[in-house]
């Protein structure tokens, strides 16, 4: 059976043999990458769960969760049930849509903060940026093209510099002086997608991490002698860590912006592994 509340998609397909009704609901109902979200199952008559989220999670044995999506989009949740023998059981899909904060941090009030954006999203250009963070007047977004090995800005409010386009993935560099919040709604602004891999090629390159995986700079597939960095916008500092020396093993989290520099070119698996 397929329903639509005109905001959430629902799949509610049971097995010949179910003898519960099988549902289930969430807290916060239009949650964000930043909240925690609350699943909670309303089925009657079962004794064993297993909850899927739709991102290559899942947990067991519990009528009611938690889980945090840490990208943005529209996942598939499925909430399956048996009773105490497992030969009953059944299963219920639902949509969930996931927004996205972006969050623009200085280190204090009034001093500028360099933030590296990873744009996930339809392709745009920094103007339209500006518009759908709503940034003010004075406010710079700055990207770098790689086929002139050149920075590009765009000075919001004022049409000068470079009105330069932005495509998924993309990194950009927002530089703002207060702490600012803004909410992307995935309905309005996104062609969601996802990368399988990245190409990431030799001497500097920057990328945004597009996994849902959180790793260390030392778990990325870097080899030894190559460095991996990090802007950190608050201490207003670089973060480094050279394979095979060591140095600062920061966490890189989906929507982070990385630095690298490798000996050769190759590809990287983003979504599988995390790398």
């Amino acid at each position: 059976m397929w329903a639509s509340d005109g905001k959430n998609e629902t799949t509610q397909i049971f097995h010949f043999y179910t003898q519960f009704f099988i549902d289930f609901w969430w807290t916060p109902e239009y949650p964000t990458t930043d909240d925690t979200v609350h699943f909670y199952s309303l089925t009657e008559g079962a004794d064993d769960f297993r909850w899927e989220f739709g991102d290559g999670t899942n947990v067991t044995g519990v009528n009611e969760t938690t889980h945090q999506y840490l990208l943005a989009g529209y996942y598939n949740v499925t909430l399956w049930t048996y009773n105490a023998t497992n030969d009953v059981w059944g299963y219920l899909t639902k949509t969930i849509r996931i927004d996205r904060n972006i969050t623009l941090l200085t280190p204090k009030e009034g001093e500028a903060g360099y933030n590296w954006v990873a744009w996930q999203g339809n392709n745009t250009n920094a103007s339209e940026l500006s518009e759908v963070l709503n940034l003010s007047k004075g406010y710079w977004i700055h990207y770098y093209n790689s086929s002139s090995d050149k920075w590009e800005g765009y000075f919001v409010g004022y049409n000068a510099g470079t009105n330069f386009n932005i495509d998924n993935w993309d990194a950009t560099v927002i530089v703002v002086n207060k702490n600012i919040t803004r909410r992307l709604n995935v309905t309005d602004i996104y062609n969601y997608s996802t990368r399988n891999r990245t190409f990431v090629k030799g001497g500097y390159d920057i990328i945004s991490w597009s996994s849902h995986h959180i790793k260390n700079a030392s778990e990325l597939p870097t080899d030894s002698g190559e460095w991996v960095y990090k802007y950190d916008v608050i201490n207003n500092t670089w973060k480094a860590y050279l394979k095979g020396v060591g140095g600062d093993d920061f966490k890189v989290r989906p929507y982070d912006v990385i630095v690298t520099f490798l000996n050769n070119s190759r590809w990287w698996n983003i979504m599988t592994n995390g790398g």
